[in-house]
């Protein structure tokens, strides 16, 4: 986002961390899909019924894998283009709303989700560890390492460190 905004160059060097997130609802509503007959029946229950899905924030790193996961699914989702009425909430709040019922889906992680989850409160539509895995063969990033390109191009050997030393 920096290099947009200052209109600098960059390159993708390296992956700080992988995406863990996924799609969870309230267990036992229309959107389950034990409920609704597999995740495609239930993601399209959620676009037939124009449902409140909450998001931390639109410029989270979650949002891109979020973007292609439910591309997969035929669904465009942006800030600009969703079936969805979308909403924001900080982080830690998206269970809490999604077991309450303030929203249908929540696009949340195990670190804000796993009691939730545990306590049979929220369940997953899809998680993306599992799901890009089996179906796209590999795990989208959550944060990466980027470059100023020309920085990258003066100064490969300690890029190159820099990547090496992080994983």
């Amino acid at each position: 986002v920096l290099g947009v905004e200052r209109d600098i160059d960059t390159t993708v060097v390296g992956k700080v961390a992988t995406l863990y997130e996924g799609f969870f609802t309230r267990p036992e509503s229309p959107y389950d899909p034990a409920v609704a007959g597999g995740p495609q029946a239930a993601i399209d229950k959620l676009v037939e019924d124009n449902a409140t899905m909450v998001v931390g924030s639109w410029a989270g790193g979650d949002i891109p894998g979020a973007q292609v996961a439910f591309d997969q699914f035929g669904v465009t989702f942006t800030q600009d283009e969703s079936p969805f009425e979308v909403v924001t909430a900080s982080y830690p709040a998206i269970p809490k709303l999604v077991s309450e019922g303030e929203a249908d889906i929540g696009l949340t992680s195990p670190a804000d989700s796993g009691r939730w989850a545990m306590n049979g409160k929220i369940t997953p539509i899809i998680q993306f560890p599992p799901y890009f895995n089996e179906n796209m063969g590999f795990m989208p990033p959550l944060v990466d390492i980027a470059a100023g390109t020309a920085f990258l191009d003066e100064n490969p050997e300690a890029v190159s460190a820099l990547v090496e030393t992080w994983d």
